[in-house]
């Protein structure tokens, strides 16, 4: 399946690089989180549209603030 948008693709990427900060493997963010790991696979490549509520989980997770993760988006997709 492809990205859906460039803009879910640079939320993606914001999210890979957070958990890669934070020293976690997509199996371990998605323990963590109570999400699949298949899901947190996906939203990194830009293939699911994340709900307010799992973006949350993620961030609590990574113990990042969404707004830092929308700064990333942001600079990504040309908006900074």
């Amino acid at each position: 399946m492809p990205p859906r948008s460039e803009d879910q693709l640079a939320l993606g990427r914001a999210i890979r690089a957070a958990r890669t900060k934070a020293g976690l493997s997509q199996e371990q963010l998605a323990l963590d989180a109570g999400v699949d790991r298949a899901f947190v696979s996906a939203l990194e490549r830009g293939q699911r549209n994340v709900t307010f509520s799992n973006l949350i989980k993620v961030c609590r997770t990574l113990d990042e603030r969404p707004s830092t993760l929308f700064k990333r988006w942001e600079r990504a997709v040309g908006w900074a």
